[in-house]
């Protein structure tokens, strides 16, 4: 029984997945479609293909490695078993260190978002009090154990998505064809455009590659990480597809030089509901990030403390 509660307690397969949504999906997502769009015209398709079977082919990379593995640690603990505890030691200690700094601009992204909707928020003291409640926040969650945390991931995840599906269902009905046309480059297009766009498109994927950090968190993780590696990145590759192609078929050559795309591509469809609809999805998505990455940020840590050998 007592095996038992602690497995219900765990990570399951879908609350993995939706653990590395909320990692990866953060307030960019809104932003994303122009910069493509502006690079390489309705091409910028191609481009987001291209940057998921990349992704898609580190995660499998990834998921070999944590099908081995039942421990948080991740690269620290594949390090470790390949080249030893020093090798090891230097890899824990950088990837905790980039996880700080990864947390601490994901909260600072997090209020720069609230900001764009209330100018409160933009400096001075206000600034600095919202960035520390919102680290409050996210230690109470984190001390008050897994299965709170869980909970809050989940609804924020769902609740980000929400905006996104509501944009895609209804945005569908509203494409023009000359949008799409003609599909190819623009006329202004040079080779290196294409590596640019597909670098930016692959770093809106970041954050997947986290989660065997917190596998010591999660039900049969030897099992069920390497599938929802493959399933997260499958879902998130899917989702960024096709916004690209909602925001190019409602805003055609608009979409280069909007600045908030989605909303302005729901705005033009619903008004100013849709707008509302994306700025609140906007936040939600940003806090979510904020929740995700604070889960896994002290792991690298932990798994020093436990396996690291310093004789």
């Amino acid at each position: 029984m007592k095996k038992s509660n602690q497995n219900k307690n765990k990570l399951g397969f879908w609350s993995i997945v939706l653990l590395g949504i909320n990692g990866v999906m953060g307030s960019g997502i809104f932003l994303l479609p122009n910069n493509a769009y502006k690079s390489m015209g309705t091409a910028s398709l191609l481009a987001f293909v291209f940057a998921s079977f990349l992704v898609l082919l580190i995660a499998l990379v990834i998921g070999e490695n944590a099908s081995l593995f039942k421990e948080d640690g991740g690269p620290y603990l594949y390090t470790k078993e390949a080249f030893g505890n020093f090798v090891s030691y230097e890899v824990g200690i950088l990837n905790w260190l980039a996880q700080i700094f990864v947390l601490a601009t994901v909260v600072n992204g997090f209020i720069t978002t609230l900001a764009g909707i209330s100018p409160v928020f933009a400096g001075g003291w206000i600034k600095t009090v919202a960035i520390m409640m919102t680290f409050l926040v996210l230690i109470i969650l984190n001390v008050r154990g897994l299965k709170l945390t869980k909970y809050v991931n989940n609804l924020m995840t769902f609740s980000k998505l929400i905006p996104l599906f509501l944009f895609l269902c209804i945005g569908i009905f509203f494409l023009k064809g000359q949008n799409f046309q003609p599909l190819t480059l623009p006329q202004s297009f040079e080779p290196s455009n294409f590596a640019q766009t597909v670098f930016l498109i692959f770093y809106a994927f970041g954050g997947f590659e986290a989660l065997p950090l917190v596998a010591g968190e999660m039900e049969n993780p030897r099992k069920n990480l390497p599938r929802a590696l493959i399933v997260t990145i499958s879902l998130i590759s899917v989702i960024y597809i096709a916004l690209q192609v909602v925001s190019i078929g409602i805003l055609g050559p608009d979409l280069a030089t909007s600045v908030v795309p989605i909303q302005d591509a729901f705005q033009r469809i619903l008004g100013p509901i849709g707008g509302i609809v994306v700025a609140a999805g906007t936040i939600v998505a940003s806090a979510g990030a904020s929740v995700a990455t604070a889960f896994w940020t002290p792991r690298p840590a932990i798994a020093l403390s436990k396996k690291q050998n310093v004789t």
